[in-house]
């Protein structure tokens, strides 16, 4: 997602908040907390009003992440037919596909999630969705995925939170990775 933690609506936020039990003080303490957000600019001396901020959560907080968490918290359900992994606002579909059905399945779960999130605010960053096939069979079910009605990118390796994952399930880049890290530093 785009600048993810930068489009949570307050006012969603507020609403949300009463289905995960926040009710009474506790949530008049996050409305306070969320509501009364400013922010001004100074820049050589000058100093611009104070204006309110409407949406966002924390940077670098703890409750930042949870917050965000809870304002996505439906997303995972607009995807039907395959499954979900989250990880923050970084999410990645799959599905085991054997034939052209089940890739167009897959498509309808990309197309699902993609409107579910734009309907929150939340707007995918198609530059950053990839599409690997993770296979050890020579023949593929070649389909075009795409996102925003843009096709997304075949990769043969990708790096998930700091592991890089192989179409063909080999450890070679993540091994090549392993031995050009020490010299970095």
């Amino acid at each position: 997602m785009s600048k993810a933690f930068d489009k949570v609506s307050h006012k969603r936020l507020l609403l949300r908040l009463p289905e995960f039990g926040f009710g009474g003080n506790i949530l008049n303490w996050f409305r306070s907390y969320l509501q009364y957000c400013r922010q001004q600019t100074a820049i050589l001396g000058a100093t611009s009003l104070p204006s309110q901020v409407t949406s966002g959560v924390p940077h670098g907080s703890i409750l930042g992440p949870v917050l965000f968490l809870l304002y996505e918290n439906d997303l995972p359900s607009s995807v039907k037919n395959s499954s979900i992994a989250t990880y923050a606002d970084d999410t990645k579909i799959f599905k085991e596909t054997h034939n052209i059905g089940d890739a167009a399945s897959l498509q309808e779960d990309l197309s699902s999630f993609e409107s579910s999130s734009s309907d929150m605010g939340l707007h995918l960053n198609t530059s950053k969705c990839k599409a690997l096939r993770v296979t050890r069979k020579h023949r593929q079910i070649k389909y075009p995925y795409t996102l925003q009605d843009s096709m997304l990118e075949n990769v043969e390796n990708e790096r998930d939170l700091g592991v890089w994952i192989s179409n063909n399930f080999t450890w070679r880049k993540q091994n090549a990775y392993k031995d050009v890290l020490p010299n970095t530093f």
